[in-house]
C-alpha cells in the first residue's frame, strides 16, 4: 500500500482505545501512506456517532451499544463487565453483608454506583439492560473518569460497573473485589464505524484495514492481560 494513495484521513476514537492505540495507529499510518496525512479525534462514543454522521470523521472506533440509523458498525472486540468493590471488609459489611462471587442484575439495586454520566457508552448500555429487566439502579455518583471511579471505589464510595481490564490496568495496584453479574451478563463491545451516508474514500478503506491489522492487536492484547 505504500505510496499509492493520498488524501488525508480522520479516524475517531474512545479515550481507553487512544490510550492503548494512538502511538501505534499514528506511526503505521505515516509508514503505509507517506502521501497521506491524518488527524486524530478523541471523544465519547455517543460523541463519535455524532461526528460520524455531520463527516466529521471517516471512521470511529467506538463502543456499541445500540442499533443507530446509517451508520454501519462491525464488533472487534468483547469484553464483560463486572461489578466492581473495594476489597476492604468495612465497605463489603456496609454495602452487600455477604461476600458473593456472582449477582443476578435485579440485585444490583443493593449496590450503590459510582457511575459515567448518561453519555458514555458503559452508562448508557447498563441503563437500557436494567429498564428491560424493570430494575431500577441505585446511582451514587456519576463521575466520567475511570480512575476517579476507582478512587472512589477504593475509599468505599460506591461500586462501579466495569471490564476487569480496569482495574488489572489501576496505576496504583490496589486491590478490589470482583463480582461477576449474571441474568443476563454484560458486555462491552468495541466496534469500527463508518456512516452509511458518506463514501468512504480509497485512502480511508486501506487506513481501516491497516486499523485492523496493526492497532486493534495491539489493544486486544493488552485488554486480554
Amino acid at each position: 500500500m505504500r505510496g499509492t494513495v493520498g488524501g488525508h484521513f480522520c479516524i475517531g476514537i474512545t479515550p481507553s482505545f487512544a490510550k492503548v492505540a494512538t502511538n501505534e495507529l499514528v506511526r503505521s499510518f505515516r509508514t503505509s501512506f507517506p502521501g497521506a496525512t491524518i488527524s486524530v479525534a478523541e471523544g465519547l462514543s455517543t460523541y463519535l456517532i455524532e461526528w460520524l454522521m455531520m463527516g466529521r470523521v471517516d471512521a470511529a472506533v467506538l463502543y456499541d451499544t445500540f442499533d443507530t440509523p446509517l451508520i454501519d458498525k462491525r464488533t472487534v472486540f468483547t469484553e464483560e463487565l463486572f461489578l466492581i468493590g473495594a476489597d476492604d471488609s468495612k465497605a463489603q459489611a456496609e454495602f452487600a453483608p455477604e461476600p458473593v462471587e456472582a449477582i443476578a442484575l435485579r440485585d444490583i439495586p443493593r449496590y450503590p454506583l459510582v457511575i459515567p454520566g448518561r453519555m458514555h457508552a458503559i452508562r448508557r448500555m447498563l441503563e437500557s439492560v436494567a429498564a428491560e429487566q424493570g430494575v431500577r439502579l441505585n446511582i451514587e455518583l456519576e463521575v466520567d473518569a475511570v480512575s476517579s471511579i476507582l478512587d472512589l471505589v477504593s475509599e468505599g464510595i460506591g461500586y462501579a460497573v466495569l471490564p476487569l481490564n480496569a482495574t488489572v490496568s489501576d496505576a496504583l495496584k490496589r486491590r478490589f473485589r470482583v463480582i461477576r453479574i449474571t441474568e443476563p451478563t454484560l458486555f462491552s463491545r468495541l466496534a469500527i464505524a463508518t456512516s452509511s451516508k458518506h463514501t468512504l474514500s480509497q485512502l480511508a478503506v486501506q487506513a481501516i484495514a491497516m486499523l485492523e491489522e496493526r492497532a486493534l492487536p495491539l489493544y486486544s492484547a493488552v485488554r486480554s492481560k
